[in-house]
């Protein structure tokens, strides 16, 4: 980055709303398509409450929770028999491993509402 002659605290940092962070939410490939990582926004539900990924490539994601809803204490992926303790405002890895392509539910143990989908998709 380079260096503005400003001081930090003149910097101008924008505002981002969550409807922004939501429609932001970042997919990205990391060493040379070895791994990929997707990012979830967990609170009322999940946003994206469908995420994309590719067969046979192991998959990380990291969901952030947002509040202290006790009803997204956990996120629960019932096809690989995985549970996850989410802490408040914070961000929590979860491993999955490589999958076959298929679609998969991730749940709120507690909450039968707060459901989405891991579809991974057929190689092309």
């Amino acid at each position: 980055m380079a260096a503005t002659g400003r001081s930090p605290s003149a910097w101008t940092v924008p505002r981002v709303s969550v409807a922004t962070m939501i429609e932001t939410v970042r997919q990205w490939m990391v060493a040379g398509g070895r791994e990929q990582v997707l990012e979830v926004l967990w609170g009322v539900g999940y946003d994206p409450g469908r995420i994309v990924a590719k067969p046979g490539v192991p998959l990380r994601i990291a969901f952030h929770r947002i509040g202290a809803n006790p009803a997204t204490e956990h996120v629960c992926f019932p096809d690989f028999g995985l549970l996850a303790g989410l802490t408040p405002d914070a961000r929590t890895v979860v491993e999955i491993g490589p999958r076959k392509p298929g679609r998969y539910k991730f749940c709120a143990p507690d909450e039968p509402e707060l459901v989405g989908w891991l579809v991974v998709q057929p190689a092309p």
